[in-house]
């Protein structure tokens, strides 16, 4: 059953205009679906992995030759970009590029109108800290270091850069604060990031500041996780 959620559509000009996203989304990478495919008594993972890896060592040969490769899904091609001047140019890797074409397979008899929908309501997607790593003393959910590389687990931990009022700060009880300016990565379940080379006073703690809901809407979440200095 296909879950799915509505959010106002900024750009109609109706007030009561709104989309459907789906909902409960998950990225399954092939990993995932390894674990999912084997059962007791079936075939084993690593056998699972042997055939998949075979199968994408196939599908890169052929595409690398030019061919078009059709699943059940999707259809894999290769195009190349970019104007040649006149018959007898040649690929120049300065002006051509070659880029993948993935589209839906045709024939795909997948019937998608016939999808069982159910609409649930926008679920609260504050961000959430779960684990705080600091690398310099290899410490977790202990303290934090000036000046060094810190990794943050959870849930819905993305913030948008571009807006001044998301981010990581690192505070005190005191109300002084320090923004982190140097993030490494920044998505839903993990952001690393340098820790700023002055620090406020004992008690620290990590305060991130994100988007609650999806882009759409404006108010913030807020997830905090308290820490010490490391000497």
């Amino acid at each position: 059953m296909l879950k799915y959620s509505l959010y106002p559509l900024k750009i109609a000009d109706e007030n009561d205009a709104y989309y459907a996203k789906p909902q409960n989304v998950m990225v399954f990478k092939e990993e995932d679906l390894f674990k999912l495919l084997v059962k007791p008594g079936g075939v084993t993972e690593t056998q699972l992995v042997a055939v998949l890896s075979a199968r994408n060592n196939l599908i890169q040969q052929l595409l690398e030759e030019g061919h078009t490769v059709q699943d059940k899904f999707v259809r894999y091609s290769i195009q190349i970009k970019g104007k040649f001047n006149g018959v007898t140019d040649q690929f120049d890797r300065r002006r051509h590029k070659i880029v993948p074409h993935v589209s839906l397979a045709r024939n795909n008899n997948f019937e998608f109108d016939k999808l069982r929908t159910h609409k649930v309501a926008l679920k609260n997607k504050s961000p959430h800290i779960s684990q705080v790593f600091d690398f310099k003393t290899k410490s977790k959910n202990q303290m934090i270091s000036c000046d060094g590389v810190v990794r943050i687990r959870g849930h819905h931990l993305r913030f948008d850069p571009k807006d001044n009022n998301q981010g990581i700060w690192i505070t005190d009880d005191k109300r002084n604060s320090v923004k982190v300016e140097l993030v490494i990565e920044n998505t839903p379940s993990e952001i690393l990031f340098y820790s700023p080379i002055n620090l406020p006073d004992l008690p620290l703690r990590i305060l991130i500041v994100g988007q609650n809901g999806e882009r759409e809407h404006t108010h913030n979440g807020m997830s905090q996780f308290y820490l010490e200095k490391a000497p």
